[in-house]
């Protein structure tokens, strides 16, 4: 039954709550089982269509998985050597310090069981993953959050939904998170993908793959966040039915109340009944009226129900029961959105899952300042690079977070934090070279740059950066095979040289022409003489069958391989014989000595055990084969000596052409200068000629321009001329013409009787006969006149007036 909530007034205490607890899910018992009585049944989580699901440690493209258990040469399988590796090169903290970025518990699983790419295809890919993140958070400043999201609530809810459950208010809630924060997630990586251009849009594209086709589930939203409350509880607005209910329950329980208020101090509920609390020394007093209903399972207390309320909370109980199964219904309904939509919300379960691994991976490239590394393929080019490795200042993984622990810790001293500052090396494998020999003291890291190595080419197969400086190069191994530490078995009868013999007998079986092989301490374990010829064939027959295998001897015929075949390199760790101290630097080319008695007097050995050891190896050699590889290093020092002298011989050479060279074309200019000087004199004849015809041109030029003005002006003067005269002309025949108009009237303007007078001109006031009147003229139109009569206007004939006078 789904939890109901309780409309209880303020003031009410409660020893029993009408919801029952919630028990979360725990989502490490579920996927790893308990002992005992009442465990769970373990459940898988199922994976997204196409991926694999998060084991307990890595796996890689070619489904090999490690466990993370201890796993002996003698019981473990041919497709167990990856998971061996693993464990040896302590991978699985490299993936616990990734996890910590994570914001799900599922996100954490699913980095300790962090994909390694089978190929470059599937690296890069992975790799391109994460440099969109970075590229957003670390460029751009932006972040990625998975707020609130309980993946394990989500994955109960999408595993109920699928078994036809019904699901409760928290899993739809859990619901309801996902799908907001997965909204937020995708408005900010389009955003940011929209608002870029070039190669920052292009570095943003993978995970623009990832949100653009996710679908937002928006009524299924707006469903959820309608009916649930931030509480995990149902709204009162969820459906009528309920409201009316709750409003019912809310009436009924004050009415209750305050009738048991009446009766004493201490009201409460138990089992749903509001009832009186009090001592079993009162119980007297209340034996009449209340009716005992149960007592504290704590404190003494007794619980009585007035009996004036026995009624009210019988409605109240059977309200409640509506109330829940109105409940029920309400959370039917939405279980059977979520079932419409349950392709979808596993598709975004999935991704957020997923962004949250891609997420951790690139906070944890930042922490380590980690570089990309160019992946390439076996017998591949990396542009005029002449290094098939290239690892500058390459710093150990673990041992650099072994140093940011020491900073982070507050208890830590400066010369603390120091001492753990990994060394870094420099790792440069040239093409062609498929073996490294390396030599050199004990406590010299040797093993440590060999783990390095390893732990790197993994990281660059997982998309992780790595902590090396400039441009890294590494080629994409298919997998990674190690033999390092001494893993003798008493109770599987394996001695230590047994055990090495074991681990290498299985990597011969399962390397590739891509593999990488680490081989720890080659040859050691038996007698000197057998183990350095048993390690030199070792070395030989991993030639042809791994595209790099890397060894750590005190040998001499294994280091004195390279001087018989060129695939082989010989590399030293560096050892400081006044501090008697290693530098855990690596010398590429060069062959190095144990340093034994060093060691051990910086150990504190006796000193009559280290004299009479000096003498016993001064006058014998335990290893016949040092004197050989030191005379073959002399050899190659003197085959260098006299290589660096040829070649300043062709650099002098060189200088010498080139300057002859430069003389020569020095000679041509002068010849050219030459012949231009003397031409120079009929050049300059020339141009002056040149310009004097120009001169002369132009000249013409201006007079013509010139003449064709001045006649252009005379032709306008006289049609101007003619122009005005005929204007003048038209001017004064209309002038004449006006004057006579004129004289004509006034000899016309004589009233009848009359033998003359005068014409009326503005101003001048005249009879009417018709009206008449007197009016003032106006204004004169020709035979016409506009006169004002009074307080009106007209037009008469001059004709038609007389004069007033």
């Amino acid at each position: 039954m789904a939890p109901a909530r309780c409309a209880r007034p303020q003031g009410l205490r409660s020893t029993s709550t009408c919801r029952p607890p919630r028990r979360r899910v725990d989502l490490n018992h579920l996927l790893t089982g308990g002992g005992g009585a009442g465990t769970r049944r373990r459940e898988s989580w199922k994976a997204p269509s196409g991926e694999r699901s998060p084991p307990a440690a890595t796996r890689s493209g070619s489904g090999e998985r490690a466990t993370g258990q201890h796993v002996s040469a003698k019981t473990r399988k041919p497709d167990e050597v990856d998971a061996y590796t693993l464990k040896i090169l302590d991978w699985e903290s490299v993936c616990s310090h990734v996890s910590i970025f994570t914001s799900t518990k599922l996100g954490r699983l699913e980095c300790y069981g962090m994909e390694l790419g089978s190929d470059v295809e599937r690296s890069e890919r992975l790799q391109g993953e994460t440099r969109a993140v970075h590229c957003l958070e670390a460029e751009l400043g932006k972040r990625v959050e998975f707020r609130g999201v309980d993946s394990s609530l989500v994955q109960s809810a999408i595993r109920r939904a699928e078994n036809g459950g019904r699901l409760s208010p928290e899993l739809f809630r859990s619901v309801l998170t996902l799908m907001t924060c997965m909204d937020q997630i995708k408005s900010l990586v389009k955003s940011s993908f929209q608002s870029q251009k070039g190669p920052t849009k292009q570095r943003l594209s993978p995970l623009m793959g990832f949100v653009e086709d996710l679908s937002s589930c928006k009524q299924l939203q707006k469903e959820i966040g309608e009916r649930i409350d931030e509480d995990n509880n149902v709204r009162d607005n969820a459906s009528k039915t309920l409201s009316k209910l709750r409003g019912q329950i809310g009436v009924l329980e004050r009415k209750v109340l305050a009738q048991v208020r009446g009766k004493g101090e201490s009201p409460t509920t138990h089992k749903g009944r509001v009832c009186l609390e009090i001592f079993p020394t009162e119980l007297p007093k209340y034996e009449k009226t209340c009716l005992l209903i149960g007592n504290a399972e704590t404190g003494g207390m007794l619980y009585v129900e007035p009996t004036s309320v026995i009624a009210m909370n019988n409605n109240l109980m059977e309200l409640r029961t509506q109330e829940a199964a109105e409940i029920e219904t309400i959370c039917w309904q939405l279980t059977s959105m979520v079932t419409e939509e349950l392709p979808e919300l596993q598709r975004l379960f999935e991704v957020l899952v997923r962004l949250d691994t891609i997420v951790a991976r690139a906070r944890y490239t930042i922490s380590v300042n980690g570089n990309w590394p160019q992946l390439v393929e076996a017998g591949g080019k990396a542009g005029n690079e002449k290094f098939a490795v290239r690892l500058k200042q390459l710093r150990n993984p673990l041992l650099l977070w072994e140093q940011r622990k020491a900073q982070m810790a507050s208890s830590s001293s400066k010369k603390e934090v120091e001492a753990k500052k990994p060394v870094p090396v420099d790792i440069f494998v040239e093409k062609g070279v498929s073996a490294i020999v390396i030599t050199g003291p004990n406590t010299g890291g040797k093993t440590a740059c060999m783990k390095a190595l390893g732990i790197v080419s993994l990281m660059s197969r997982a998309g992780l950066g790595v902590p090396a400086s400039g441009s890294v190069i590494l080629p994409a191994f298919d997998n990674v095979y190690a033999d390092i530490g001494d893993e003798q078995s008493l109770s599987n009868n394996l001695s230590t040289f047994s055990s090495h013999v074991k681990h290498i007998q299985s990597i011969s079986e399962h390397c590739t022409g891509r593999s990488l092989v680490l081989l720890d301490e080659l040859g050691t374990g038996t007698d000197p003489m057998e183990g350095s010829a048993l390690g030199a064939a070792i070395m030989k027959s991993f030639l042809g069958r791994a595209q790099l295998t890397i060894a750590t001897t005190h040998f001499g015929h294994i280091s004195g391989l390279k001087y018989v075949d060129s695939r082989v390199e010989n590399a030293a760790v560096d050892f400081d014989p006044d501090t008697l101290s290693p530098t855990y630097q690596i010398i590429w080319g060069a062959s190095g000595k144990s340093n034994a008695f060093h060691i051990a007097t910086s150990l504190g050995l006796q000193e009559e055990i280290l004299s009479e050891a000096m003498e016993i190896a001064g006058s014998a050699s335990a290893d016949s084969g040092s004197e050989l590889a030191d005379a073959l290093e002399a050899l190659k020092v003197s085959m260098e000596e006299s290589s660096y002298k040829v070649r300043r011989s062709i650099m002098r050479t060189r200088t010498m052409y080139e300057s002859a060279n430069k003389a020569l074309h020095s000679l041509k200019v002068d010849q050219l200068k030459l012949n231009q000087k003397k031409s120079s004199s009929l050049v300059r004849i020339l141009e002056e000629s040149r310009e004097k015809v120009k001169e002369i041109m132009k000249a013409q030029m201006r007079e013509e321009a010139e003449s064709r003005r001045r006649r252009s002006e005379s032709k306008a003067t006289s049609k101007v001329g003619k122009l005005v005269t005929k204007v003048q002309k038209k001017r004064d025949k209309r002038l004449k013409r006006s004057k006579m108009t004129k004289l004509k009237l006034n000899e016309a303007w004589v009233h009848p009787g009359q033998t003359g007078g005068a014409a009326p001109g503005v101003g001048s006031t005249v009879f009417i006969p018709q009206f008449k009147a007197k009016a003032k003229v106006l204004s004169v139109e020709g035979s016409d006149l506009v006169v004002q009569m009074g307080a009106v206007k007209m037009k008469v004939k001059r004709n038609s007036v007389q004069n007033s006078s």
